[in-house]
């Protein structure tokens, strides 16, 4: 038997287990659909956000280089 393997089979408490040894113990394994076979979302869940003028102007204080400028809120 090989270590890897025989560390794959045994679980030790409170030691963590990462990349593949987690990966491994996963008993369900789903394959990514490719790129072509998703489906897209449909229209009315795609929603946009203009936003309003204070959230242009946070933007734009937030996007500067000093920041100093002080917002007002309402």
């Amino acid at each position: 038997m090989q270590p890897a393997a025989d560390k794959l089979n045994k679980v030790i408490q409170g030691e963590k287990l990462c990349g593949k040894e987690k990966m491994a113990r996963i008993p369900v394994r789903i394959a990514p659909l490719p790129r072509a076979q998703l489906l897209r979302k449909p229209k009315w869940i795609r929603a946009s956000f203009i936003g309003t003028a204070a959230v242009s102007e946070l933007k734009k204080v937030l996007r500067s280089k000093g920041g100093e400028k002080q917002v007002k809120y309402r």
